[in-house]
């Protein structure tokens, strides 16, 4: 977790954070989309004025960081040839 948030310059120490793992999840975006997988989902919880929650899906096959999710906004998380994370935007489907 230090690794990803480190290369994403960002910090999760203001949040309550909560892990659970969910079989089956089905992917929400990127390649995979639609396909079902067992992953493990961090939510991060704000408790600052905004009260927020953001979810981190994680695979459990592979360990790595698929999407981070946010109120608006899915931030697909990519890996470069150097191993340093990077982020991908899309706009959240509002239905």
């Amino acid at each position: 977790m230090d690794k990803l948030y480190n290369d994403l310059n960002s910090s999760y120490e203001q949040y309550e954070i909560n892990i659970y793992f969910q079989e089956e999840r089905e992917i929400a975006r990127g390649e995979n989309k639609g396909e079902k997988i067992n992953a493990w989902v961090v939510s991060l919880e704000d408790n600052s004025f905004f009260d927020t929650i953001d979810f981190l899906t994680i695979s459990d096959e592979t360990g790595e960081p698929l999407y981070f999710q946010m109120k608006h906004r899915v931030y697909e998380i990519f890996k470069n040839e150097e191993g340093k994370y990077y982020l991908k935007i899309e706009e959240a489907e509002l239905n």
